[in-house]
């Protein structure tokens, strides 16, 4: 699925896994920044209760 309005995820190794109202990103990113980026983007997600930050950052 094509993310809205063409926007390009941060990280292209992001896996995402939602239980209910938590999420749970693993993967790889290259940059604390991306990093940042998925966390902030997980709870943009209206009804999002909790985000488990499994990502790890690979330069």
């Amino acid at each position: 699925m094509k993310p809205p309005c063409g926007a390009t995820p941060p990280g292209k190794g992001i896996q995402i896994n939602i239980d209910d109202r938590a999420v749970t990103l693993t993967g790889r990113v290259r940059t604390e920044a991306e990093r940042d980026a998925a966390r902030r983007a997980a709870w943009a997600v209206p009804g999002v209760s909790s985000v488990v930050d499994g990502l790890s950052v690979e330069p």
